[in-house]
């Protein structure tokens, strides 16, 4: 017998409750990674009481979602497990819609529009696959490690930090270190970490936190021997579970010490410009902006020259091209300095990043000098940041 429901968003809206958008964000969340769902329930009245499973890795469940089944004609307690596939995904997020599973084809309809696919697995295969996933996400395990997070938690806030693929988070000792590249940040954290203090986040991790937070309350992140999962609840309830395989970091988490040898001083001729950070952020993001469409910059490697009381930057394209930029920000002396006035070495400067973490710091400090030994310090406030050098 044919299997119903329909996406009908008020009679959604009733039995789902607060569940209701949470579980449309979650479906687009998926749709972004263009795998399928298994829907898995059973008939209550007139709607299919179901947990929803992503068959793929890492995975995912969402617990405990109604779908409203009024023209459905099987009976209360009849078993459903059907697989919607990446294509049909985007209809169960628009309103209006009706779904009919048949005998060896799944129907859609939506006003006139009339949409059939044939089933792309047997019964038998989808419940093979959907068992491995199934017991994956059921499956307890005992943390190593473990933390909350809420939409208003400070570390939210660096793991949002998600635009370069290659950026990786370390928590060890009360504090959390973001590294991109040769960008490197540290500050204490005021979230409890339970278990081993001692946890690596990469941007996959990070970027799914900040997708869970999205539509839950809070997240619990957990990291045991085999899994980092992430457990989305709202009032309390978990209605959303991530399960994805330990990362593991191909850095060292450099120590306090490490970093502070690395630092300029007035021993090796370091200079210091400070800068107000609203004029900084609005010029260089201005200038790189104008920069790209004179040269590739994908990732600005920029040349520094303290100029009076301001800072000029020099830019160059790839290696071989006669090409430059260069401008100014702040009260300089010198309004086109000598090119060769600039430092030799270059360095790493990820604007949005530097922006998300100084957020509000009235003044911006750099602080150089020419040894091949140090960093580039920028401090805003009680926050300090540290990028390498490239010669």
């Amino acid at each position: 017998m044919d299997k119903k429901f329909s996406i009908d968003i008020e009679t959604f809206s009733e039995l789902n409750g607060n569940k209701a958008q949470a579980f449309f964000t979650y479906l687009k969340n998926v749709s972004k990674n263009k795998t399928g769902l298994v829907l898995k329930g059973v008939k209550k009245e007139k709607h299919w009481d179901c947990n929803v499973f992503e068959c793929a890795t890492p995975t995912s469940r969402f617990s405990g979602i109604k779908l409203p089944a009024p023209l459905d004609p099987n009976s209360e307690g009849t078993d459903l497990l059907v697989s919607i596939s990446p294509k049909l995904l985007q209809f169960m997020q628009e309103a209006g819609t009706n779904f009919i599973f048949g005998e060896n084809k799944v129907t859609i309809r939506k006003g006139t529009l009339k949409l059939q696919e044939s089933y792309e697995s047997s019964q038998s295969e989808i419940e093979s696959n959907l068992e491995q996933f199934e017991k994956t996400c059921n499956q307890e395990e005992t943390p190593i490690s473990s933390f909350r997070l809420e939409k208003t938690s400070e570390l939210l806030k660096y793991l949002e930090n998600t635009s370069n693929l290659d950026a990786t988070f370390f928590i060890e000792d009360g504090k959390i270190t973001y590294r991109e590249n040769s960008f490197i940040f540290r500050t204490p954290i005021t979230e409890e970490i339970q278990g081993e203090n001692n946890i690596f986040i990469n941007v996959y991790i990070a970027t799914k936190i900040k997708n869970i937070l999205n539509y839950c309350d809070t997240v619990d992140v957990e990291f045991t021997d085999a899994h980092t999962i992430l457990k989305g609840k709202i009032e309390g309830n978990e209605i959303v579970r991530n399960v994805s395989s330990i990362f593991e970091a191909t850095d060292d988490n450099p120590s306090d010490e490490d970093l502070q040898g690395i630092l300029p001083t007035e021993e090796t001729g370091a200079e210091s410009v400070v800068l107000d950070s609203a004029e900084f952020f609005q010029v260089i993001g201005e200038y790189l902006r104008s920069v790209q469409n004179f040269m590739d910059i994908k990732k600005p490697m920029l040349h520094l020259y303290k100029n009076g009381d301001g800072l000029s930057i020099k830019l160059n394209a790839d290696a071989g091209e006669d090409r430059f930029a260069s401008f100014n920000i702040g009260a300089v002396a010198e309004e086109e300095p000598d090119p060769e006035k600039f430092s030799t070495w270059n360095t790493e400067l990820p604007i949005n990043t530097l922006k998300n973490i100084i957020d509000g710091g009235v003044s911006i400090t750099f602080e150089f000098d020419n040894s091949e030994d140090t960093v580039v310090l920028i401090k805003s406030g009680e926050k300090t940041c540290l990028s390498g050098k490239a010669f």
